[in-house]
């Protein structure tokens, strides 16, 4: 699969050569034995990764990982780790233990959670986020987890609590594999979160996956905003009735980069059976 050669924006990493290195790096890092075509990532000229090498080609730290998230993370330190790979779509990975810190500390962090706000995006009106996953052979999917997703204004509530304000839209999987994309917000009726493609996303073990998420934002108040996913390639979801902000001047912030079982992690299992690995995010937006 391969992504657009100009890229205006390249966050993370400063420097001339950075900037060379990391262009290099969005055009080949995706590219990969039968891969399609990106749905979405192609169309747009501002581009953000969130980087897992530094400019020298070395595995970053844990230190400067959680500088790229910035200070409300939870889990980097204790739940991730960045691996190298030798096969997949990336030479670089984040490891997740999706389970909790401290099983007997019901309040200890569960995988891995933070709201990553690229320099240079400033309430965007559309976006494209496009990440790979893997899950070993053994993956216990436990009780349902969540993967990153896009969001406008604060960062999104809780697992179990409604989203007061802003917006979330976010790749979630259930008990048995079966996957769906919800879109939170509280303009919605009730406040609830509304489901997308149902059953039309499935999460499968022992290979990479790579989730490519379109949003377009509503007009004011009105109901006419998009959401799209493509699931190696092939377009899964095609929502054109999506409701996410009563205002214009509420836009997209990042992207929500949770990853972790459902329900705070209660009863889940730990050890390799709940550990996934995350490529590098990319975001582009308009």
């Amino acid at each position: 699969m391969t992504t657009k050669t100009s890229v205006s924006t390249i966050v993370n990493v400063g420097g001339g050569g950075a900037a060379l290195l990391l262009a290099v790096y969005a055009l080949g890092s995706y590219m990969w034995a039968d891969q399609k075509e990106p749905g979405c990532m192609a169309d747009y000229q501002n581009i953000a990764n969130f980087a897992f090498r530094s400019p020298d080609g070395r595995l970053m730290s844990a230190i400067e990982v959680q500088a790229q998230a910035g200070a409300d993370e939870r889990g980097l330190m204790e739940n991730t780790q960045i691996v190298e790979l030798l096969s997949g779509p990336v030479d670089a990975a984040l490891e997740v233990r999706l389970g909790r810190t401290d099983p007997a500390d019901p309040m200890s962090a569960v995988g891995v959670d933070f709201a990553w706000r690229p320099l240079g995006l400033v309430a965007a009106s559309s976006a494209c986020l496009r990440y790979s996953i893997w899950l070993p052979n053994d993956f216990e999917f436990g009780t349902g987890g969540s993967l990153p997703g896009l969001f406008g204004g604060n960062a999104p509530a809780l697992d179990g609590e409604k989203t007061t304000e802003g917006f979330a839209v976010r790749p979630k999987w259930t008990r048995d594999a079966v996957g769906e994309v919800l879109a939170e917000s509280p303009v919605n009726d009730g406040g609830d979160a509304k489901s997308y493609g149902y059953r039309q996303l499935a999460f499968e073990r022992g290979r990479w996956t790579t989730i490519e998420q379109e949003v377009v934002l509503n007009s004011a108040g009105a109901t006419d905003g998009k959401l799209r996913v493509w699931k190696d390639g092939v377009m899964l979801v095609d929502e054109h009735d999506v409701k996410l902000r009563d205002d214009e001047q509420t836009g997209i912030s990042g992207v929500v980069a949770r990853a972790g079982f459902l329900a705070r992690g209660r009863g889940a299992p730990t050890g390799p059976r709940a550990t996934l690995q995350l490529s590098p995010m990319e975001i582009g937006w308009r």
